[in-house]
């Protein structure tokens, strides 16, 4: 390990900081999705028509785009990511 990344862990522990593993990710569809944007206060609506398919904000985005935007909210709140249920 680099000494100077060592360092920064050793400082980090020292100050009484915690390592926590990052949850597994939680299964969702993209209607869940949508709904966990919506009691963050996002509106997102599905809109066929190209690759783009939901709006979001007045603005037209991916079914990826929304999952980055729910997972943001959720390590915030420290839950566990959204991953799409196939």
């Amino acid at each position: 390990m680099n000494p100077v990344d060592e360092k920064a862990i050793e400082e980090f522990l020292k100050e009484g900081r915690q390592v926590q593993k990052v949850p597994d990710h939680v299964p969702a569809t993209a209607h869940e999705v949508i709904a966990y944007l919506a009691g963050c206060g996002i509106q997102a609506r599905y809109h066929p028509g190209d690759q783009r398919a939901y709006l979001c904000g007045n603005k037209r985005v991916s079914e990826q785009w929304l999952i980055a935007l729910a997972n943001r909210h959720r390590l915030t709140q420290g839950l566990p990511p959204i991953a799409l249920r196939s």
